[in-house]
């Protein structure tokens, strides 16, 4: 470039920026940076990571208690919460991964047949999911373990996903790639590629899949296509054709999974692509175990014999909220639960407790003090210091020794957990129950908005609705539904066998025997005569509905024997240590997670009062509105005028409203002084627009507080209107700012020539 270009080219956008390295003051400076050195990788990503549970890498978890926590303390919550969820993760694992053998082994005597009988059509299974089922996932995992165990290394299996497929060539290239590669590797595939270059030079040509499929003899390559709904229409329409006109020369079967239903993906392909394929519609059956997978995820974390950590009833509230959300997999379920649980260890202190350990409690003063300051040591002390003296003087040890407090606050997470134990067993029980009863007695609920029910109720159960609809359900039955339900519901009630009742026995129609526990209702309903089963319903009902009032009341009222007197009829979520391994939400998971900003802005907004704390902007508790909408804060009444209108509003007409509106409170407002600078009505100093300070004639007076009649009394119902005008527009200008600001509105050129703007926003929404 010549010099004269250079001094007349325009430089105005570069930037000049003046930079002295620290700690140079004194010294010259560094001509040339040094070079930047690549550190090793575990000494960067370790820290992030979560490292080894050693060293640097624990700096991811926080030190608690004010910083004081110690270090082992930190480490063994990291260690506890890994070791936990691992053992999590298995009963997951075995609950949902259940393979249907008889579906995969349907799907594979279809496609280990012949080819297809007509020339041109490609063999295809058309594999439907069901609730409960991925016919996906147990068709890959079905046929992996299944030719591990047969040896059969002449079959490929391609799993073929929408990013394979963005174009035809793209989705011919990757079903090439991955089928040698499955069956030879990376290596075989990139030397194959070379061999063949020279002849196919084009690597999404299939002649190469069939030279390598007669060279090392594969009898199959199978082609699946999970959830079908997710391909481009006009990609799957082509690929259909292309691979049944290859399907004479290589042994092509595609494997299509539906979400939704046959008819359905018919109608997404044009008849010529639907005569191509000669299918097959193969479907899971619905396993007997397994009504819900999202209920079994939880019952395997919560049922376990080895938990350690329980939910509350405000976790599984928002549990229930997601599985009733249809875009909720079992995988993002189960990460739910593992974000609730790393929670829990992430910053709780005292959940280290959960778990039996080496570490003691007596050793960290940081630990025994927040043991103390906990609500549930707060009850049990009061408690213990309105009991006689020896339990007073056990509350004054429990205040001033901390081995006192180590013995008894590991005695009391032990019963606590085995008391939540005994209680999931009676509501387990419970809720199994309405399995077995018709839809209108509580069938019909979900099992999570059930369990959520049920654990915020401990431990009286019987005060319950669903225990209401199970008793009120097992009453109304006659001698021969109640013996089909007490037959059927066998498997359930086995906890009930056992229980022996504490109450006096009660006599049986039959007056021969007399009812205390699951098998003597057995043995009722077997002595029962055929002449009698109408008086004998009754009987055996309300035996049967006692009974199970007993059972749950001996489950889930199962404290330790020195806490018997103190704990017996609290929420066993409120007990003693309960924090160590219970996780209950003061402010609830979707609002932490996902926070709703618009909800927060409308709801301060629309109800100014419930911030404010002022009676001006109090509402009626019959109407819900502000009796005189003219003191609310202008922001509010500008957002109430706005939600009145349609979605275009004139400004003109808008400001009218409002000045009208707001002219009262104005007009009432004795001995303010209005100025270009006006005082708002929340303290702050309002600047009016230089067009209003050009509105002002030159001979009026900056001080406009003089009365028109100049009695100079002061009176504000005699404020000039011109200055009232004033103050009421500075408002309005503000309370639009603001509005546009947090995007409830934007302007609008759908009027030409006229200020209008547009909501972008509508209440509730």
């Amino acid at each position: 470039m010549d010099p004269e270009e250079i001094q007349t080219e325009d430089n105005a956008h570069t930037g000049c920026y003046i930079f002295k390295p620290a700690g140079h003051d004194d010294a010259e400076p560094v001509d040339r940076p040094r070079k930047r050195r690549k550190t090793t990788k575990s000494q960067s990503q370790s820290q992030y990571n979560g490292g080894d549970g050693d060293g640097d890498g624990d700096h991811t978890w926080p030190a608690l208690l004010g910083g004081q926590e110690a270090e082992a303390a930190m480490r063994l919550r990291k260690q506890q919460f890994r070791s936990q969820w691992e053992t999590h993760q298995a009963m997951i694992d075995e609950a949902v991964n259940e393979v249907d053998d008889t579906f995969v082994d349907d799907v594979l005597h279809y496609v280990r047949q012949e080819q297809a009988s007509s020339p041109g059509r490609l063999k295809a299974g058309l594999l439907v999911s069901v609730p409960g089922h991925n016919a996906q996932r147990d068709l890959v995992q079905g046929w992996k373990s299944r030719r591990a165990n047969e040896g059969d290394t002449k079959e490929v299996l391609v799993a073929l996903s929408p990013t394979h497929a963005p174009n035809m060539q793209t989705a011919l290239k990757n079903v090439i790639r991955m089928a040698i590669c499955q069956d030879g590797g990376w290596e075989e595939y990139t030397e194959f590629l070379a061999q063949h270059k020279a002849m196919i030079p084009m690597n999404f040509d299939l002649e190469l899949l069939q030279k390598y499929v007669q060279k090392h003899g594969i009898q199959r390559v199978l082609v699946s296509v999970p959830d079908i709904e997710t391909f481009d229409t006009a990609i799957l329409a082509e690929l259909i054709s292309m691979l049944g006109s290859w399907s004479a020369r290589i042994p092509l079967v595609l494997l299509i999974g539906i979400s939704t239903t046959v008819e359905l993906f018919e109608s997404r392909l044009s008849r010529s692509t639907v005569s191509l394929l000669e299918a097959e519609v193969f479907e899971p059956c619905q396993s007997p175990k397994q009504h819900d997978p999202l209920t079994a995820i939880y019952e395997a974390v919560q049922y376990s014999d080895t938990t350690q950590m329980f939910l509350g009833p405000a976790v599984l509230a928002i549990l229930a909220e997601l599985a009733e959300d249809q875009s909720t997999t079992t995988e993002t379920f189960a990460r739910t639960m593992q974000y609730v649980f790393m929670s829990h260890f992430f910053a709780n202190p005292l959940s280290a407790l959960s778990s039996p350990s080496e570490s003691k409690i007596s050793d960290q003063p940081t630990v025994c003090r927040a043991i103390r300051n906990t609500n549930g040591f707060k009850r049990y002390c009061e408690a213990l210091a309105k009991g006689d003296a020896a339990q007073r003087q056990k509350a004054r040890a429990l205040l001033v020794s901390d081995e006192t407090l180590e013995e008894e606050a590991l005695e009391a997470i032990r019963a606590g957990q085995q008391r939540l134990r005994s209680s999931l067993a009676a509501i387990r029980t419970l809720r199994r129950l309405s399995r077995y009863l018709p839809k209108s007695h509580g069938r019909g609920r979900p099992s999570l908005d059930i369990e959520t029910e049920l654990l915020a109720a401990l431990p009286d159960l019987t005060q319950t609705e669903h225990f209401e609809a199970v008793e009120l359900a097992i009453q109304e039955m006659d001698f021969v539904r109640f013996r089909a339900f007490f037959n059927e519901a066998a498997s359930t009630l086995e906890d009930v066998k056992l229980f022996e009742a504490s109450q006096p026995r009660t006599a049986t129609a039959t007056a021969t025997a007399e009812i205390r526990t699951y098998t003597d209702i057995e043995e009722a309903i077997n002595a029962v005569d055929t002449t009698m089963e109408d008086d004998s319903a009754t009987a055996l009902t309300e035996a049967f509905s006692g009974l199970l009032r007993r059972y749950l009341h001996g489950k889930t009222s199962l404290p330790s024997p020195d806490t018997a007197p103190l704990q017996a009829v609290t929420n066993p979520f409120h007990d003693f240590m309960s924090e160590a391994f219970t996780y209950t939400l003061k402010s609830p998971l979707n609002a932490i997670v996902h926070p709703r900003a618009r909800y927060s802005l409308e709801r301060a907004l629309t109800r100014p009062a419930d911030y404010l704390g002022c009676e001006c902007c109090m509402s009626s508790s019959r109407t819900g509105e502000v009796a005189d909408r003219a003191t609310l804060p202008a922001t509010s009444l500008l957002l109430s005028m706005l939600n009145e209108a349609g979605h275009v509003v004139n400004v003109r007409d808008l400001w009218d409203a409002f000045r009208d509106t707001i002219a009262p409170a104005l007009a009432g407002s004795s001995g303010r002084k209005v100025d270009s600078v006006l005082q708002a009505r929340d303290g702050t100093e309002v600047s009016l627009s230089p067009r209003l300070e050009q509105r002002r004639p030159d001979n009026e007076p900056r001080e406009a507080d003089e009365d028109e009649d100049g009695d100079g009394d002061g009176d504000g119902a005699d404020m000039p209107s011109e200055a009232m005008e004033r103050q009421a527009l500075a408002l309005f200008y503000r309370a639009l700012a603001d509005l546009r600001h947090l995007g409830f509105v934007k302007p609008s050129k759908r009027k030409p020539g006229v200020d209008c703007i547009a909501k972008t926003a509508w209440m509730g929404l």
